[in-house]
C-alpha cells in the first residue's frame, strides 16, 4: 500500500501557474480543493503580473504572489529570487501544474516539499511526481497533483473555484455599462480574440453570429484583452453591439460574463472565465480538440467544430498560420450553425 502525506500537515501551501491566462483560471479549482482538505493553512497563488487579478478574485486565495518573470524575476537570478520569497514566507508546500524549467527550478530552490508532473521539465526535482493524464480534462488533470497525499481526483472534480467580485474590482463599470439593462435584455457575449491566430474563428462567422442574435432579440457585447482590439474592432464595426474589447479589467469582464446568459468564443482564456461565473458558453474548435483537456464544463456549454477533418489537431496550441494554408477547420463553421446552438442554450437557459 502507498503511504500518503497528510495535506493537513502542511501550514503554508503555495499552487504555481504562470502560463496562459486560462491555465491560471483553471488552477483556481485546484487551490479551491485544498481549502475544502486544509482549511486552516495558509493558501498562496504564484503567477504572473497580468493574471495576479485572476486569482486575488478566488475566495481560497489568501494571498497572491506576483512572478514577474520578464523583469524582477527575469532569468537565473530572478529564479533565485523568488525562490527566496517563499522560503521566507514560510511556504512549506509547492504544486506546480506548469510544466516549466523555470517552475521546476523555482520549486526547487524554495526548500518546499514539491509536487509536479511526471512530464515537467527536469521533474526529477520535485519530491513527488505524479502521472500526466492526456485524457483528462485540465482541471482533473490539476487534481492529480494531490495523488501523493491520498487525494482521488473523481471525489472533488465537481468542485468550482468561489469567485468573489467586490465593489474595487468594478470599479468605474457602471460608466460604461449598465448592469440592469444586461440583466434585463437577453445579453449575449463575443469573444472573437486569441493568442493564437489559427484559434481565431473567421470574423465574417462572428458578424454573421452577431446578426442573427441581434435579430432574434438578443443584446450583444463584444469582450477581449488590448491585443484583441483590431479583431474586436472589426467585428464590432459590423454589428449592433457594444464594443468593451481594451476598457475592462480582467474582474470587471468576469462580472459582466457573470450577467449574461451566453458566451461564444474560440477555445481561449474566455471559455475559462465563463466557466468560473457559470456563464454558459459555445467554444468553437478548430486546429485544436477538446480532448485536449480545455473544453468548457458548465451544463449547457457546448463545443462547435468540423470534426471531418483528418488535419485535425495539427498543434497543441494552435499555430501562427495554417500549415497547410487552407484553415478549413475554421472556415467550415459557419454562423448559422453556432447561433443553432446558441439558439438552443438561450432556450434552454429559460425553462
Amino acid at each position: 500500500m502507498p503511504k500518503y502525506r497528510d495535506i493537513r500537515q502542511f501550514g503554508k501551501i503555495a499552487v504555481l501557474q504562470t502560463a496562459f491566462l486560462g491555465d491560471v483560471a483553471l488552477a483556481l479549482h485546484l487551490i479551491e480543493t485544498i481549502k475544502m482538505l486544509n482549511g486552516s493553512s495558509k493558501r498562496y497563488f504564484i503567477t504572473t503580473p497580468a493574471a495576479s487579478s485572476i486569482a486575488e478574485c478566488a475566495s481560497a486565495v489568501d494571498e497572491v504572489i506576483v512572478y514577474d518573470k520578464r523583469n524582477k524575476h527575469k532569468g537565473l537570478s530572478g529564479i533565485k529570487l523568488i525562490a527566496g520569497e517563499l522560503e521566507d514566507r514560510g511556504v512549506d508546500l509547492i504544486l506546480s501544474p506548469h510544466r516549466s524549467l523555470r517552475s521546476t527550478l523555482t520549486s526547487f530552490l524554495s526548500g518546499a516539499f514539491t509536487v509536479g508532473f511526471d512530464r515537467n521539465a527536469f521533474s526529477l526535482l520535485y519530491k513527488k511526481r505524479v502521472p500526466y493524464r492526456k485524457h483528462l480534462h485540465e482541471v482533473e488533470r490539476n487534481l492529480m497533483l494531490l495523488r501523493p497525499f491520498g487525494v482521488d481526483y473523481r471525489d472533488f472534480n465537481h468542485i468550482s473555484a468561489r469567485i468573489e467580485i467586490n465593489d474595487v474590482h468594478t470599479k468605474g463599470l457602471s460608466k460604461i455599462i449598465d448592469f440592469e439593462d444586461i440583466c434585463i435584455q437577453r445579453t449575449v457575449a463575443l469573444a472573437p480574440g486569441s493568442v493564437w491566430e489559427t484559434k481565431k474563428w473567421t470574423k465574417s462567422g462572428f458578424i454573421e453570429l452577431g446578426r442573427l442574435l441581434g435579430d432574434a432579440g438578443c443584446k450583444i457585447i463584444v469582450v477581449g484583452g488590448p491585443a484583441d482590439e483590431e479583431v474586436c474592432r472589426e467585428v464590432a464595426s459590423s454589428i449592433d453591439c457594444t464594443n468593451l474589447c481594451g476598457e475592462t479589467s480582467i474582474p470587471q469582464t468576469l462580472a459582466i460574463l457573470e450577467k449574461c446568459e451566453l458566451l461564444v468564443t474560440n477555445d481561449s482564456a474566455p471559455t475559462h472565465f465563463a466557466g468560473l461565473m457559470k456563464c454558459p458558453t459555445i467554444t468553437i474548435f478548430g486546429p485544436t480538440v477538446p480532448e485536449f483537456g480545455f473544453a468548457p464544463r458548465g451544463e449547457f456549454d457546448q463545443v462547435v467544430q468540423d470534426e471531418t477533418l483528418k488535419c485535425r489537431p495539427c498543434a497543441i496550441h494552435g499555430t501562427r498560420s495554417c500549415p497547410i494554408k487552407t484553415h478549413e477547420c475554421m472556415r467550415n463553421v459557419s454562423g448559422e450553425m453556432v447561433f443553432e446552438r446558441a439558439f438552443s442554450i438561450l432556450n434552454r437557459t429559460e425553462e
